[in-house]
């Protein structure tokens, strides 16, 4: 009996300690964001969801940023929205997700290029400056 109450007092501190606040904190920017400031910290994931639709061909790009060594591309993904009956050629969201490496500031500039194009001072254009601290 002993033994089973110290294992029900013991599963929710483990448990608790388990779901702590001290993980990694991501931020989030959407397009509503284009021209702000983001504040990170150190290991900090930042997290971009800009609109796209990829039957168009277009793309966005990293392109023409400062401080490209403070922000670290972890992954690049696509989330359809909802086809309705069947549909094609559906748009959604591009998902950019990066780290925050060391301190500093950084301008994150993302551009939505047209297939087999460089990218333009004309294309559509998405940039947020992020702070980076301790």
């Amino acid at each position: 009996m002993r033994c089973l109450l110290a294992l029900l007092l013991t599963v929710p501190f483990v448990l608790t300690v388990g779901c702590s606040s001290t993980g990694v904190r991501t931020v989030t920017a959407d397009e509503t964001m284009n021209g702000s400031r983001v504040s990170l910290r150190v290991g900090a994931v930042l997290t971009v969801k800009l609109p796209e639709n990829p039957s168009t061909g277009y793309r966005w790009v990293r392109t023409g940023e400062t401080g490209t060594t403070l922000l670290t591309e972890l992954d690049d993904t696509f989330d359809r929205s909802p086809a309705k009956d069947g549909a094609v050629g559906v748009g959604g969201t591009r998902v950019l997700r990066y780290r925050a490496e060391r301190i500093g500031d950084s301008t994150l500039q993302l551009d939505l290029v047209p297939p087999g194009r460089n990218p333009d001072p004309e294309d559509k254009r998405y940039r947020i400056t992020v702070v980076i601290a301790d």
